[in-house]
This record gives C-alpha cells, structure tokens and sequence, in this order.
C-alpha cells in the first residue's frame, strides 16, 4: 500500500497500470501510453494518452511538413523515425510543423518525453544507419 507518493513508488505504479491498461488496450483495440507523472506526497498527476490502433501515425505526426523541411534543409528523406542524438540522449523523430520555425521537429524520449528541436540540431545530431 502507498502511504506516500515517491520516485520509487511511482515506476512501480506505472508498470502496474501499464499491466492492468493491458486488458482494456486488448478488449476494445486501443493503445495507451502513460506520459509524464508529476508528484506531491499526498497525489500524483499523470498524462494519459489513447489512440486507435488503426490510427494512422504519419498523418498525426506531420509528415507532409516533415518531408518539405527535409527538402528545404538539404536533410535525409524519410526522417520520421530516425534517430537523434542530443547531449547523452538518443531521442526519436516523431514529427514536425512548419508553423514552429525555430523549433519545427517534435522528437520523443525513450521514456516517452516529447521535445521540440531546431533544424541544426537534427542536423548535427542525426544518427546515420
């Protein structure tokens, strides 16, 4: 039983949820993707999210503007997917919106952090395969 909320406590927690979204992911065809969980002692907040299976996730994540700044930036083609080191991080690119022009790449953690990018620093930390 948790009688106060922890770093600890909280992976134990996400992975039990994860177990128990399962079932529910199974019976009705959805995938669930626990984000950020923030904490005080007495609570914690989390972010939930829900897609259909059958989503399509490039028209979600932008592809369309993902290939004109590959073209406009003289960048690889087909980067959604591709990886990206940033500092000590190898981060994924999961989109991009042209209307973001000093940021316009949404990348996403290993743990499922989301974060924006500049152009330079896909550039300068793209990964080749």
């Amino acid at each position: 039983m948790i009688t106060s909320f922890d770093r600890t406590n909280l992976r134990l927690l996400r992975t039990d949820l994860a177990a128990a979204l399962a079932e529910v992911e199974a019976k009705h065809g959805i995938k669930f993707t626990i984000g950020n969980m923030r904490f005080g002692p007495n609570d914690v907040r989390m972010k939930l999210e829900a897609a259909t299976e059958t989503s399509d996730t490039v028209t979600n994540t932008g592809s369309a503007d993902l290939d004109r700044l590959s073209t406009m930036h003289n960048l690889p083609d087909n980067l959604l997917g591709r990886k990206v080191r940033f500092g000590k991080q190898v981060l994924t690119i999961v989109g991009a919106k042209l209307s973001r022009p000093k940021y316009p790449f949404a990348v996403e953690g290993v743990q499922g952090g989301k974060y924006k990018m500049s152009v330079d620093q896909i550039r300068e930390g793209l990964i080749t395969t």
